[in-house]
């Protein structure tokens, strides 16, 4: 059986229940309840049967058990009697779903970028899972990966079955294209029919895997979004950054860089060369792994000197000079000029606000 919800959306049976930390915004649950009343089921039936509390789950801003939603996947499947129902209900997905993060994806400059977005800034939607970008020659893999507190692969299977489908869904919509992947993995073992799942993904499709990803040509990522606009994208990603504060990329090899970055003693500490050496690592390594977390080095430079400034700002008796040496620039008009592209404000202009 499926580990039960906590408690906060779920209606309690005799027993004792263990809750988790793991959720999700409760915006997800809205597509499923939809789904599951256009084959006939009514929402509170399906909310009872996944002893989810539907008065609850509407409240704005709610977060749900990431477990919760899993239950939901499977209680639908099972109340509209498709086997299916996770990999239809991908097929009829959207991006607008996805709110903040599904709008900065699709306004993305190339598909690449898209799915570094969604790496990045998954945390707006979850903190119960994780993308992966990873590239080998001229492969990528997308894989999605479960927290450990998430059900296990067996009692997750429409949810992940409906993830993978919504990605292919989704990147075929964005790029304009109806590209084929080259493999699709699941982790929980193989159906008794497997039809829907070759027609969906028109790919050789594996289960009992060691994690769930889709397998796709590199190429793929350099595609542009013919809908995009970059300014908007632009907004949109200050936006989930300024949402996820100090958890943005926890990742130990984006950690790593920023500590290292948040230390410099000089101009010539801020070049890759140099912050890889700091590591043990080459810089060509070093781009390839933020690359795969879905960051880059000159964003992590960008972003990592903006706080620096404001903090070192917020104290007077230091002089802008000496900051802008602390962060790296070799004169102090360099520092104004970013500092301005930064926070639309000079320097000065920041302190004396303060």
């Amino acid at each position: 059986m499926i580990t039960p919800p906590a408690k906060s959306l779920i209606k309690r049976a005799s027993g004792s229940a263990s809750a988790t930390t793991a959720s999700i915004d409760a915006r997800a649950a809205a597509k499923v309840f939809d789904a599951a009343a256009r084959a006939g089921v009514p929402a509170e039936r399906l909310a009872r049967s996944a002893c989810i509390d539907l008065v609850r789950l509407q409240r704005p801003d709610t977060q749900m058990p990431f477990n919760a939603l899993i239950a939901l996947y499977e209680r639908a499947a099972e109340l509209t009697g498709d086997d299916a129902f996770g990999l239809h209900l991908g097929q009829a997905s959207d991006h607008s779903r996805y709110d903040l993060l599904g709008y900065l994806i699709a306004n993305s400059h190339t598909y690449g970028d898209a799915l570094r977005h969604l790496v990045r800034y998954l945390q707006v939607w979850t903190d119960a899972v994780e993308f992966s970008l990873t590239t080998d020659g001229g492969k990528a893999g997308l894989a999605y990966i479960y927290g450990a507190a998430i059900a296990a692969p067996d009692q997750r299977r429409q949810e992940s079955e409906h993830m993978l489908s919504t990605m292919l869904h989704v990147g075929r919509e964005l790029t304009g294209r109806r590209w084929k992947p080259n493999a699709v993995c699941f982790q929980h073992q193989q159906p008794a029919v497997i039809a829907v799942h070759k027609r969906v993904f028109q790919a050789p499709v594996y289960f009992s895997c060691a994690r769930t990803e889709l397998a796709f040509d590199a190429r793929l990522l350099e595609l542009p979004l013919p809908k995009a606009d970059p300014a908007l994208a632009a907004l949109l990603q200050r936006s989930a950054h300024a949402l996820l504060g100090p958890v943005v990329s926890d990742s130990s090899v984006t950690s790593q860089v920023r500590g290292v970055i948040s230390k410099v003693s000089g101009p010539g500490d801020l070049q890759l060369a140099v912050v890889a050496r700091k590591l043990g690592t080459s810089a060509r390594t070093l781009q390839r792994r933020l690359h795969a977390e879905g960051s880059s080095f000159d964003d992590l430079v960008h972003e990592t000197r903006s706080a620096l400034a404001k903090n070192y700002l917020r104290k007077r008796e230091l002089a802008i000079c000496e900051i802008a040496y602390l962060l790296g620039f070799s004169q102090p008009s360099a520092f104004h000029r970013a500092f301005q592209r930064w926070t639309g404000m000079t320097p000065r202009v920041f302190r004396n606000s303060r």
